[in-house]
């Protein structure tokens, strides 16, 4: 992704992304995502919050939290095109650990409420999981180490979706 402008920090999740300082500058201070993105000026803004507050956030509070970072984003950037990636998908084993908390039928579901608030707010959805998942529907066990997280291996694929899924601007 040259020329790109990652923003991003582990443990960052859709009820803490707002608020958490997670993201540190040049000097060492830390700053919200939203601050930090403030420094830039991008044409496209590409979201993804992963499969970890899946597992502990209630999907009504999940979608409130994530509209609330649109609404942001787009009161920011409204010049900006934003994209909405949908959660990655969990090895199968992944899925069946820690009662099921993770399972993809589950992500699934926050996915399609994500497609929803997508539609509602005007906004493209990119359902990336389509390229992640094997034939079972899972991410392939190969695909990373932890059932979560992919390998870099696996960041082609991805880039390679958005790539080929993007949507004219009407803003410019």
């Amino acid at each position: 992704m040259s020329g790109a402008a990652v923003v991003a920090s582990t443990g960052i999740n859709p009820s803490t992304i707002l608020s958490k300082p997670a993201i540190r500058d040049r000097e060492g201070n830390l700053h919200t995502v939203l601050e930090t993105m403030g420094e830039y000026q991008p044409k496209k803004i590409y979201v993804l919050l992963g499969a970890n507050g899946v597992g502990w956030i209630k999907q009504d509070d999940f979608i409130d939290y994530y509209e609330q970072l649109l609404e942001q984003i787009e009161r920011q950037h409204p010049q900006a095109l934003i994209y909405v990636q949908s959660i990655f998908p969990v090895t199968a084993e992944k899925a069946l650990s820690e009662n099921g908390i993770y399972a993809n039928e589950r992500i699934d579901s926050y996915n399609a409420a994500l497609m929803e608030l997508c539609e509602k707010r005007g906004l493209p959805y990119l359902n990336v999981a389509e390229a992640l998942r094997g034939p079972d529907g899972a991410l392939p066990a190969e695909a990373s180490t932890d059932g979560i997280h992919i390998i870099p291996d696996y960041y082609r694929k991805w880039f390679d979706y958005l790539k080929s899924h993007t949507v004219r601007p009407e803003k410019e």
